[in-house]
């Protein structure tokens, strides 16, 4: 059974009944999603679900201390004054954007809030610009209107986005670098394995580029393919199937059987294109 707003299965058990305006009745996980259903409901937004492509994650709902969103040392640091009237532009980083859904009911939502001018959120990174009059509302309101509908928000800060690209980089980088040594080494035994095959080889040295291959092909698939395994799970995990899974069990499926035609001899094994399609596809990602 599925909760009626994050979409998430649960047991009947773990779920509580509501009903709306209609009399149909409504299941919910948490007291979150109960809230943020019956604010889109009130707000006629109920048509953001079916805009929804994937499940979300179950709002937290708590008060935050948002005062120093309003603090004139915050609003020099953060926000530009675009004219004289009292209007202001402020970039944000919303949090919990799962789908265009998402960016939708934000956007939805801020325009529909008295004295938000503009506002518009760029999919790719979640960075939302915000223009509003200050005379008629203050930040912290519009963030708390963020947040009463499960998404958090924070300020855009160029500092702390260049160290957090900087640590997603580095781990890519070094997942990138390993299967490139696999995959430029692996090669070298494939070229031995195809010439063998063409030209005639020994069982013994066949077993031997075999596990060559093998122990190359390994920490290609297991550490820098694992961007991919960790995409999958949290995909089917959320009842989304997407490309890296595709990525996952393909690899996963041809490194297996590659493994068993080495130890029974019955066939050719395909170690380098494991590695070679980890390697691009990491690449791409990269």
């Amino acid at each position: 059974m599925r909760c009626s707003h994050c979409q998430l299965e649960y047991e009947p058990s773990a779920l509580f009944t509501r009903h709306n305006e209609k009399g149909e009745e409504l299941h919910f996980c948490c007291n979150g999603c109960e809230n943020v259903y019956f604010l889109l409901q009130d707000a006629a937004l109920t048509s953001f679900y079916d805009k929804l492509s994937r499940p979300l994650t179950p709002p937290e709902l708590h008060k935050s201390d948002l005062a120093h969103f309003d603090t004139e040392s915050f609003m020099q640091k953060y926000a530009h004054k675009v004219d004289d009237t009292g209007l202001y532009e402020v970039h944000l980083i919303i949090s919990g954007i799962h789908c265009a859904a998402c960016v939708w009911l934000n956007e939805k939502i801020l325009l529909d809030t008295q004295g938000v001018q503009s506002a518009a959120i760029n999919y790719t990174n979640n960075k939302a610009t915000i223009i509003w009059d200050s005379t008629q509302i203050r930040l912290s309101a519009i963030i708390e209107r963020i947040e009463s509908i499960g998404y958090s928000a924070y300020v855009y800060d160029s500092r702390i986005q260049e160290s957090q690209n900087k640590a997603q980089m580095k781990e890519y980088y070094m997942r990138v670098i390993v299967a490139l040594f696999c995959t430029m080494n692996i090669m070298w035994v494939a070229i031995a394995q195809y010439s063998g095959y063409f030209l005639g080889i020994q069982a013994d040295a066949k077993d031997i580029l075999n596990l060559a291959s093998f122990v190359l092909c390994t920490p290609a698939l297991f550490y820098s393919g694992w961007v991919f395994y960790r995409s999958s799970y949290y995909g089917l995990k959320n009842g989304f199937i997407g490309m890296d899974l595709l990525v996952a069990v393909g690899s996963t499926l041809t490194y297996g059987y590659s493994i068993y035609a080495a130890l029974t001899r019955s066939g050719e094994t395909y170690f380098e294109s494991v590695s070679m399609i980890i390697t691009f596809v990491l690449i791409g990602k990269f």
